[in-house]
């Protein structure tokens, strides 16, 4: 077993994660920043280390990635989604499961993802100024 902290797996043509696969988390388990730019991913495995605290799936093929894939993720304080065509995004949920995310990268990502980012922002500070 690795102590590695820092993996740049970054322009690789890696095309899956597989959750048979469980070496990321097994393998790797002080992992706190992981790379997976330009590859060719299509889906994200929730078999991410539990530790990662930066995680960049920026310019994938990514299509199907969910709140629940990051719900495993406590600690992620930056996630890079640039050039990601996301449609159907509960930023709510993201927002509640990951509270210590200080860094969302989302430029170049499609359009109706950064409306619904936009308005559910717009939702949460108003009712944190609620209370």
């Amino acid at each position: 077993m690795w102590n590695l902290q820092r993996l740049d797996l970054s322009k690789n043509n890696i095309d899956s994660l597989s959750p048979a696969n469980n070496s990321l988390r097994l393998m790797l388990p002080s992992l706190t920043q992981l790379n997976l730019a330009y590859n060719q991913l299509e889906e994200l495995s929730s078999m991410l280390p539990y530790r990662l605290t930066e995680l960049d799936i920026s310019y994938n093929h990514l299509i199907s990635v969910t709140a629940a894939n990051f719900a495993t993720l406590p600690n992620l304080q930056q996630l890079n989604v640039q050039d990601v065509r996301l449609t159907d995004f509960d930023y709510k949920l993201f927002h509640q499961q990951n509270p210590k995310l200080q860094e969302l990268g989302v430029c170049d990502s499609d359009y109706r993802f950064m409306h619904i980012l936009t308005t559910c922002n717009h939702a949460v500070q108003s009712s944190q100024t609620e209370q």
